[in-house]
């Protein structure tokens, strides 16, 4: 029984760019922990259309920026007068750029902190063709100099990728492993009828050069040089405005192109729609380190809704496809989704909170 005269704990969970809807922090942490716990959830983060209604769960959209804006400067003191006006007791962060703030707030309240690391930005910095090389460097000396400046402060870091223990050496013993595996939308069902996803095939999720936006377009026209009624459907957020105006133009001269992008992240249900009316799922990155090693979130949703996988010679994801795509081979289908990582996430946050 629950002591009604004691505190209830409260869970921050922010990001600076990614949305208060975006999928691991609302539809896999926050959705999870307010399930399974009596904690309260806050969720801070970009501001987003659309957001669900939840009794549980508070949304708090702070931030509302270009990615290259002065206004970032400042976000990490609004960042952090929320979670002093909030009172968050474990502060889970996933942005480098709000880190010191999180340490400064740990430091002085004594509040626990969680670094969520879904990306290793140095390899982003270095191996995504988004700076010049002098950029490169400076940039990405200073994303991981304050990665450790901040790395003693965290009671634990969650990341995303097996491969990221290996990569990221200021994470000592206190890692903790969360994949980016499928949270099963319940009101989405898996659909029996397949003719009206014939000649059909999606990109979708982030749209841009560096995650195989030619790769797919050169795919694409080779498939349609070959089959006349063949669709390409892409779906999701085009950060880069270079990416977002060349689709544009080529539209016109692409009649077996549909477009369904923004500059925006676009809700997670709507790349889904799309996704569940097409035969084939696109993963064409190009060949490059900071990808070898990563499994993206639409590989299992891929799996999970029977898409088939159109992939590069990326030999991790293929083991993967490989393995799900034969049932008589295919020992234990729940390592696709998010249920371990739920209980996981949560007996942390019971520890940490002494529950």
């Amino acid at each position: 029984m629950v002591n009604s005269n004691k505190k209830q704990v409260v869970i921050g969970i922010s990001s600076l760019l990614k949305p208060v809807n975006d999928v691991r922090m609302y539809e896999k942490f926050a959705l999870g922990i307010a399930k399974h716990t009596d904690f309260s959830v806050e969720v801070i983060g970009f501001a987003s259309d659309k957001l669900p209604e939840t009794s549980k769960i508070k949304f708090h959209s702070l931030f509302s920026f270009q990615r290259l804006s002065w206004k970032r400067l400042l976000a990490g003191l609004d960042f952090y007068k929320k979670i002093l006006q909030l009172k968050v007791d474990v502060s889970i962060c996933n942005s480098t750029d709000l880190q010191l703030f999180n340490s400064i707030y740990r430091i002085i309240f004594g509040k626990k902190i969680i670094y969520d690391i879904r990306e290793n930005y140095l390899y982003n910095i270095f191996y995504l063709d988004n700076f010049s090389w002098f950029l490169k460097g400076s940039l990405g000396c200073l994303y991981r100099m304050k990665e450790w400046l901040v790395s003693g402060w965290n009671s634990c870091f969650f990341i995303a990728e097996r491969s990221y223990k290996r990569q990221l050496p200021f994470l000592g013993n206190k890692s903790i492993l969360l994949e980016n595996k499928l949270a099963i939308d319940s009101s989405v069902a898996l659909l029996k009828d397949k003719n009206h996803r014939a000649n059909r095939a999606i990109v979708c999720g982030t749209i841009s050069k560096g995650y195989g936006l030619y790769q797919v377009l050169k795919w694409a026209e080779e498939q349609y040089a070959q089959n006349k009624s063949f669709k390409l459907v892409i779906s999701g957020m085009c950060p880069l405005e270079s990416d977002f105006i060349y689709l544009g133009n080529i539209l016109a001269s692409a009649s077996f192109i549909e477009l369904n992008i923004s500059r925006k992240p676009k809700p997670h249900r709507e790349i889904l729609d799309d996704l569940l009316r097409c035969e084939k799922g696109l993963l064409l990155y190009p060949e490059n380190k900071g990808f070898v090693e990563c499994v993206p979130t639409k590989l299992y949703e891929f799996l999970h809704y029977q898409v088939d996988i159109v992939s590069g010679r990326n030999l991790f994801w293929c083991k993967l496809v490989e393995l799900y795509s034969y049932p008589l081979f295919a020992k234990d289908y729940s390592d696709l989704y998010w249920d371990n990582e739920i209980y996981l996430l949560n007996k942390v946050l019971m520890n940490i909170t002494n529950l």
